[in-house]
């Protein structure tokens, strides 16, 4: 039940961060310049939104999570290695 809770959160993570980069990213094509411009700012906003979700998220479930805390301390003992010097 754990593994397909922490994939199941892994997979929600991914799609948050896929969508709202998409949302940024995505070019507007639009005759009226009035509603360009909204759907340009709604759709950025939304996009923020979501990378913002998704990060809130990942701080939470980096507590909670077996599979996400242990890809964090990875992260944390791989970035003691400078790898640039």
């Amino acid at each position: 039940m754990n593994k397909t809770k922490s994939i199941i959160r892994i997979i929600i993570l991914i799609v948050l961060v896929a969508a709202g980069l998409v949302l940024i990213f995505n070019n507007e094509i639009d005759e009226d310049i009035t509603i360009l411009w909204i759907h340009a700012i709604l759709d950025k906003a939304f996009g923020i939104g979501l990378l913002i979700a998704s990060g809130l998220l990942y701080n939470r479930w980096s507590v909670t999570d077996a599979w996400i805390s242990r890809y964090e301390e990875w992260n944390k003992k791989e970035s003691e290695y400078e790898i640039w010097d």
